[in-house]
């Protein structure tokens, strides 16, 4: 909910009472890279805030005031108080520090956080006692904790999405909401010891095969020690492409009502034949497993089950895509192994490191498939609320408290509580909707500052390129060379363009990406991002489909043109603009 201590004259950019603070776009870039419509942001900033920032703060021993502003918006966009970063890897030893923890810093200077004190020892101390008394999950074997806590997490959403249908009064409504929001607490709170043990495993991976092998090589052979790793987001494109594959075969008529986006024809052809109701049927099992896949974090966006004819789209993209990504998974796993009997040789004179190898492989790699697994779970939860949501506002507007179903996207999570307890002025909403909306529309096309001091971007601090600009550096994050046309996606709002466009020459250059954007991955020859690390949800799909892959490229989508010719060197993390 809203900080009481400031004030807003706009949803979109929060005014503090006093903002000399520095801000990072660095972390909530990565999940809304759009503007946030009001009831995303409101209802995501009250779990990640407490989960990813406060607590985690608390935990170390920093006891900040209640009022310490931790997130704001700017523009529609979302920023983070350094200070919280400075705090949380302040006790980091920089052999454990993670290996993307630059981008939270102005020019990548992790030496920033020695700008902070450490907690006192005794403070430190009593918050660590009380984290391991009483602290789900924080142990090294958090995905034990996990496995049990997803066992029951589907069954808990199904049973308050069935709450829903049964009920058509707006207050209780609302209750499912505060349930599905304690459900999204609950994993959030393991999630993050998911991430962090991701985050300090690899790093330490990394640190030392860069000490005990070939230090020429260790970067590619790290990234193939965790390829490879089938996860949810590579096993949603797999049902995909098979659905692709089984659309292919439904004959030409109907194959050519799909090329032709006639859909509802096409859905109507369906049971004309045997072939047909096969399709129609695993079509249905694929919503129901994964149709709460969605291209964000705002609820704001629909998912597949929201539009089946969503699917569609893509299957039209995927009828004539090469290759295989389950030859391509293979591929990839033999690359793994390969690199494991690599490590292993050059250990073999050292059992002691050997074991430590494995066992810290081991580890790095459950934890590298968890935190991006998890997303697929909070997801669930996600769209529960979207459906709730869209249901009280579907009753709103039937009782002419709103215009539209869809105008409770522009109310906070506080306002739509009001709205539905009759504490706030109907007409007055309805104004406040109808500018909101103007504004959220006049905000599309603004830029996304990687920091900002108090209210004035600072930049795009953190990338590097040559003098001409010719050549742009990040992060290795997946081997190999390709060299083709940058397709551009800004963002969610601009994938359904890019699925007009794509063709397997394209390299992908994009500010972030979903875990349900990742089909897309099936059609291009590289990925280039502004933001995130190694362990990003691009990064960790590109490596499953060896894609070359280059992240953390800083002002990407400013220094590379849509259709440029550009070369993507995935090993020395370089980007090259031919054109």
């Amino acid at each position: 909910m809203p900080n009481p201590s400031c004030s807003q004259d706009s949803i979109f950019t929060t005014r503090l009472p006093a903002d000399d603070y520095l801000w990072t776009a660095g972390f909530f870039n990565e999940r809304f890279p759009d503007v946030v419509s009001p009831l995303g942001w409101s209802v995501v900033r009250r779990l990640i805030e407490p989960t990813a920032l406060r607590e985690p703060l608390s935990f170390l021993g920093y006891d900040l005031p209640e009022d310490f502003p931790l997130s704001k918006t700017y523009h529609g966009h979302v920023y983070t108080n350094v200070a919280a970063f400075q705090r949380l890897y302040r006790v980091f030893p920089g052999f454990v520090l993670p290996e993307d923890a630059g981008r939270y810093f102005p020019g990548g200077d992790v030496s920033l956080r020695y700008q902070v004190p450490l907690p006192s020892p005794l403070r430190f101390s009593a918050s660590a006692v009380r984290t391991l008394l009483t602290e789900p999950g924080w142990y090294p074997l958090n995905f034990v904790t996990w496995d049990k806590f997803a066992a029951s997490f589907d069954g808990r959403v199904v049973e308050i999405s069935r709450s829903m249908e049964n009920d058509s009064r707006p207050a209780p409504l609302l209750h499912l909401v505060e349930r599905l929001m304690d459900l999204s607490l609950d994993l959030l709170r393991l999630h993050r010891w998911s991430l962090t043990y991701a985050g300090v495993l690899y790093g330490l991976l990394q640190r030392l095969l860069s000490t005990w092998i070939d230090a020429d090589r260790f970067a590619e052979i790290g990234a193939d020690l965790i390829s490879g790793l089938p996860n949810k987001s590579t096993e949603t494109d797999l049902a995909l492409w098979r659905l692709a594959r089984q659309a292919a075969d439904l004959g030409d008529r109907k194959v050519q009502l799909l090329r032709d986006e006639r859909f509802d024809a096409f859905f109507s052809a369906l049971d004309e034949a045997p072939a047909g109701r096969r399709f129609q049927q695993t079509l249905d099992d694929f919503l129901t497993q994964y149709g709460h896949r969605s291209p964000s974090l705002d609820i704001r966006y629909p998912a597949y089950a929201d539009d089946p004819a969503r699917v569609l789209a893509v299957l039209v993209r995927l009828l004539d895509a090469e290759g295989d990504p389950a030859a391509r998974g293979r591929a990839q796993r033999e690359r793994r192994r390969e690199a494991v009997r690599q490590v292993e040789h050059a250990l073999r004179r050292s059992p002691l490191r050997k074991l430590t190898f494995r066992l810290l492989l081991w580890l790095t790699q459950r934890y590298t498939v968890l935190r991006e697994d998890q997303r697929f779970y909070w997801q669930k939860s996600m769209h529960a609320k979207r459906w709730v949501f869209l249901r009280i506002g579907r009753l709103l507007s039937d009782a002419d408290f709103l215009h539209a179903q869809d105008d409770i996207f522009f109310l906070t999570l506080s306002e739509v509580t009001g709205v539905v307890r009759g504490w706030l002025d109907v007409p007055g909403m309805r104004r406040l909707i109808a500018n909101r909306r103007a504004q959220f529309e006049d905000l599309q096309s603004s830029p996304y500052p990687a920091f900002l001091e108090g209210q004035v971007p600072l930049g795009d601090i953190g990338g590097t390129g040559d003098g001409r600009r010719r050549r742009l550096t990040g992060l290795a994050a997946s081997p190999g060379r390709a060299r083709g046309p940058a397709l551009i996606v800004s963002g969610p709002a601009a994938l359904e363009d890019a699925w007009q466009r794509v063709s397997a020459d394209h390299i992908l250059v994009v500010s972030s990406t979903d875990p349900a954007w990742t089909p897309l991955f099936l059609r291009v020859s590289a990925l280039v991002m502004e933001r995130g690390g190694q362990l990003s949800h691009g990064a960790v799909v590109a490596r499953e489909y060896g894609l070359p892959a280059v992240v953390g490229v800083a002002g990407a989508l400013d220094r590379i043109a849509d259709g440029q010719l550009i070369e993507v060197d995935g090993q020395a993390g370089i980007v090259a603009l031919l054109t």
